[in-house]
C-alpha cells in the first residue's frame, strides 16, 4: 500500500527539480494538512474514502479557507491519487472526489481605475520617502510592462532586456513572453541601474544573498505589499493596492479596449483563457463603450505625468511619449508585441 506522505515527497522532489518550487511546497502543505487532520503519518491511499475527504473538506472550511483554496487542496490530492495504481476493489478516483468541491468560484477582480494608477504615478515621494518611491516605481513599472507579476519582475536579469524588449519565462507556468519596453518603463529601469552594478538582476529587488531564493523573494514580497499598503493610506486611495493590482488592472484595461482575450492570455502567460477571464472586471452595462472612448485620454494623463512642471527639453520627450500612448492597446499589441 502506498503511503500518501511518501508519494507527496516524491512528487515535491520532482517539482523542485523542474524549477516549480511553489508547486512542491503546495503539495507538501496539502498533505501535511491532511495528515494533521487524520492524526497519522502513515495514512495510505487505500484508506481514503469519500466520507473522509468530505470531513477533511468541512475541516478546511472551518479553518476559514476560501472555496478556491479548498478546491486546490482537493485537486492536488486527486492528482496524487491518479499517480498511484488502484487496487481492483478500490473505488475510482472520480468517485472518491465526487462529493468534494473541485471547481472554482469567480472572485472579485483586484483591478482599480486608471485614476488610482495616475495618482500613484504623480505622487511626489522621491525626496522624503525613498522606500515608498521605490515601491511605487515597481508598481508602475509592472503596469507599464503589461502586468508582469512581481515574482517575474524581481527575477528579471540584465540580459532579459535586449533591443528595447524584455523576454522572460513565467515562473508559475513556464510560458515565454516578450514585451516592448516603452520609454516610461525604461526611465524607471535606468533610475535603479546604479543599484544593480554587481548584481545579475535588472532591478534591485532581490539583494540579500544569505537567504535561499524562495525565502528571499517572499521577504521582498512582504516588504513590497506593506509599502503599497502605506502608499494606499498616504495617498488616500479609494481602494487598497497590492502586488496583484497592476496585473489585474492592465488585463482589464486591455480587455475593455477590445484586445482579444486570447492575446491577453498570451501576454499574461496564462495556461488557459478561463484563468484570464477571472482577471477581468465586470464594469456593468455600457461601461465597455465608455472605457474604450476614454482610453486615449486616460493613457495620455498617465504618459504625461507632471508634464506641466518639467523643463522644456524633458517636456518634449514627454510629449513624444504621449503620442505613443495615443494608440489603443489593440493596435499597440498588433504592431509591437511578438510571442515565442
Amino acid at each position: 500500500m502506498s503511503v500518501i506522505i511518501e508519494c507527496a515527497l516524491l512528487r515535491a522532489n520532482e517539482c523542485e527539480k523542474a524549477g516549480k518550487g511553489s508547486a512542491a511546497r503546495a503539495y507538501m502543505t496539502v498533505v501535511n494538512s491532511l495528515i494533521s487532520f487524520v492524526g497519522r503519518n502513515d495514512l495510505t491511499f487505500d484508506e481514503l474514502t469519500p466520507e473522509l475527504l468530505k470531513r477533511f473538506e468541512q475541516h478546511l472550511f472551518s479553518e476559514n479557507l476560501e472555496y478556491n483554496t479548498v478546491s486546490v487542496y482537493m485537486r492536488m490530492l486527486r492528482a496524487l491519487c491518479n499517480r498511484v495504481p488502484r487496487s481492483r476493489t478500490a473505488i475510482s478516483v472520480s468517485e472518491l472526489f465526487k462529493d468534494v468541491f473541485t471547481g472554482s468560484v469567480s472572485s472579485r477582480s483586484r483591478s482599480v481605475s486608471l485614476a488610482i494608477i495616475r495618482k500613484m504615478v504623480e505622487a511626489d515621494l522621491d525626496m522624503q520617502r525613498p522606500e515608498l518611491a521605490f515601491a511605487r516605481d515597481m508598481f508602475v513599472l509592472s503596469f507599464y510592462l503589461c502586468g508582469i507579476p512581481f515574482v517575474d519582475l524581481a527575477h528579471l536579469r540584465k540580459n532579459d532586456l535586449q533591443e528595447g524588449r524584455i523576454s522572460y519565462c513565467r515562473r508559475k507556468t513556464g510560458n515565454s513572453v516578450m514585451v516592448l519596453v516603452e520609454p516610461c518603463a525604461l526611465t524607471i529601469i535606468r533610475r535603479y541601474a546604479p543599484h544593480c552594478l554587481h548584481s545579475p538582476y535588472l532591478l534591485p529587488i532581490l539583494k540579500d544573498t544569505s537567504m535561499n531564493d524562495f525565502q528571499h523573494y517572499q521577504s521582498a514580497l512582504r516588504v513590497y505589499n506593506k509599502r503599497l499598503d502605506r502608499l494606499s493610506t498616504l495617498l488616500q486611495l479609494d481602494e487598497k493596492v497590492t502586488s496583484y493590482t497592476p496585473r489585474h488592472t492592465w488585463s482589464t484595461l486591455a480587455h475593455h479596449s477590445g484586445v482579444n482575450i486570447g492575446l491577453i492570455r498570451q501576454v499574461l502567460g496564462h495556461s488557459s483563457e478561463a484563468m484570464t477571464r477571472r482577471y477581468l472586471s465586470d464594469f456593468g452595462a455600457g461601461a465597455l463603450q465608455e472605457a474604450t472612448r476614454m482610453m486615449i485620454a486616460q493613457l495620455q494623463s498617465i504618459g504625461g505625468e507632471r508634464l506641466q512642471n518639467e523643463p522644456s527639453k524633458r517636456r518634449l520627450r514627454r510629449k513624444s511619449l504621449l503620442q505613443e500612448w495615443v494608440y489603443t492597446l489593440k493596435s499597440w499589441w498588433k504592431n509591437n508585441i511578438r510571442f515565442k
